[in-house]
């Protein structure tokens, strides 16, 4: 092509770190100038672009390019880093219980590597109504009061549940399990599936969003959340010209997102901290698990370190700490 061979990357941050039309005009004929037969500039974010329109190979640069494009990143408006909280799981007989504050009406626990997801969800449905998703990678959620009990499901991503309501529980293996609490006079309950593909659709704002219509908004100093153990901006790479990339690189904070060559890592707890703090978590109520899904395969279960024929899942559930009020159906 003889258009700047960094011409996707490129939009895609432009798009995010630009809000001058003029400038972002004039950028994109300074890259496209080769197709008229002109000689190629450099481009004019990366610079990494250089000779004619007949040249072989541009002359590129990868640490160049990555570090032109986050700086030009960071110049967005109104962004910072943020000032988040952080835990660390440890096993305790193959759970952990997450450390929700005493005055929660509810309970969380996440099982660990060992410990078989499908044959806990079936003891816990013995006792109690249990309910969870038929897990899509989308931003669907979901009331458990009135949804189908187990073994029963529906497509979703995500649980409303309020204090008597039945048991609750989705499965994880490297995407990011979310909790996010509402204390106060009508306390809620969110858990999500936050995967890349339901960060880039921002479930957190569709499920507070769903929290908001049926209990009305919560005062944020009431507002808690969690991002659990999932695969770190270290070990999740994509490929820079997949179009799921190119858009995440356009709404993701420069945070979430270290470019490498041909390359994106993508820091999904950062991404959904960012998210949690606009819809109106405050940052220090908002905790960050410390460890990667996929190096901890000793302790955790990560579907990129998996095989077709070992595939786990952890499964992270959510109980009430008052008598169930739902009968079981």
């Amino acid at each position: 092509s003889a258009l700047c061979s960094c011409f996707s990357a490129c939009q895609a941050v432009l798009h995010r770190a630009c809000r001058f039309p003029a400038l972002r005009k004039g950028w994109r004929a300074r890259c496209q100038g080769a197709a008229a037969g002109m000689e190629r500039p450099p481009c004019r974010l990366c610079r990494s672009c250089a000779g004619t329109a007949g040249s072989p190979e541009p002359r590129r640069s990868g640490d160049r390019l990555r570090q032109s494009l986050l700086c030009s990143a960071n110049e967005r408006a109104g962004e910072r880093p943020m000032n988040c909280g952080s835990f660390t799981i440890t096993p305790d007989r193959g759970f952990y219980d997450y450390p929700l504050p005493p005055k929660s009406p509810f309970a969380a626990r996440i099982s660990l590597r060992g410990i078989d997801a499908r044959a806990e969800i079936e003891r816990l449905a013995e006792d109690a109504p249990f309910v969870t998703c038929s897990q899509v990678h989308g931003a669907r959620v979901i009331e458990a009061e009135t949804a189908p009990r187990w073994p029963l499901r529906e497509p979703a991503d995500g649980l409303l549940v309020s204090p008597g309501g039945p048991v609750i529980g989705l499965r994880y293996g490297d995407c990011a399990p979310v909790i996010v609490l509402a204390l106060g006079d009508d306390p809620w309950l969110l858990l999500l599936h936050s995967g890349f593909k339901g960060t880039l659709a921002n479930i957190v704002a569709s499920g507070m969003a769903a929290a908001r219509e049926k209990h009305g908004p919560a005062a944020p100093r009431d507002l808690y959340a969690w991002v659990g153990p999932c695969i770190s901006g270290t070990c999740y790479t994509r490929r820079m010209d997949d179009p799921s990339t190119i858009e995440a690189m356009k709404l993701f904070s420069h945070e979430a997102i270290t470019l490498g060559k041909g390359f994106a890592h993508i820091d999904l707890k950062r991404q959904i901290a960012l998210q949690l703090a606009e819809c109106g978590v405050p940052e220090k109520h908002i905790w960050l698990e410390s460890q990667c899904t996929c190096c901890r395969t000793d302790l955790f279960c990560s579907h990129r370190r998996s095989t077709p024929d070992d595939d786990p899942r952890m499964l992270l559930t959510v109980r009430s700490r008052i008598p169930q009020s739902s009968p079981n159906r």
